[in-house]
């Protein structure tokens, strides 16, 4: 009889480890899709793909999926390293030399190269995965549709500078953070 219970007990503690680590480890699976709102991944999947991890400052880190010339990414911070807190998509349009000007010069040529035109059907290769098309551009922002849902997103044109010298790369950008629903 105390076997029994003895057995009993450690066959009951056993389950509910069980059933503890399972529901620990229940993330989804990564959509790798920028613009939905599933923050809950797992991220141990999204290293264990290969995701890159890039360090954005601050001790945040992005784990991006990068395939040229456009990628999105999971935001981790290392106090929470398994806990998405935001992600997003860049997409590089072009790549620019500026030479070291005054200020003014700089900036007006800044606002030139950010004004220029957008080739639509670029920047649809790199969102139809997504089910997004091009809609409208409005200064620095860019309006994709979603085919399915026909929601509008804003995406940021952004100049940003490289590592190399007076390099500059004009990019299409979306971030959201997991607290931004």
């Amino acid at each position: 009889m105390i076997i029994s219970k003895s057995l009993n007990l450690k066959f009951k503690i056993i389950l509910i480890s069980i059933t503890s680590l399972i529901l620990h480890s229940c993330q989804d699976a990564p959509t790798y899709n920028p613009f939905d709102q599933e923050f809950d991944v797992s991220i141990r999947q999204v290293i264990n793909n290969g995701c890159d991890t890039i360090s954005a400052g601050c001790r945040y880190y992005n784990l991006a999926e990068q395939s040229s010339p456009s990628w999105m990414y999971y935001q981790v911070h290392d106090d929470e390293f398994y806990e998405v807190v935001a992600k997003g998509f860049v997409y590089h349009m072009d790549t620019f030399t500026i030479m070291k000007f005054e200020d003014y010069y700089k900036s007006n040529m800044r606002n030139s190269i950010l004004n220029l035109e957008i080739i639509q059907s670029d920047l649809n290769r790199q969102i139809e995965e997504y089910n997004y098309t091009y809609l409208d551009r409005q200064e620095d922002k860019v309006l994709i549709l979603n085919r399915e849902l026909h929601d509008t997103i804003k995406l940021r044109v952004n100049l940003a500078e490289t590592n190399i010298r007076n390099k500059y790369v004009r990019n299409v950008e979306y971030f959201i953070g997991n607290d931004d629903e």
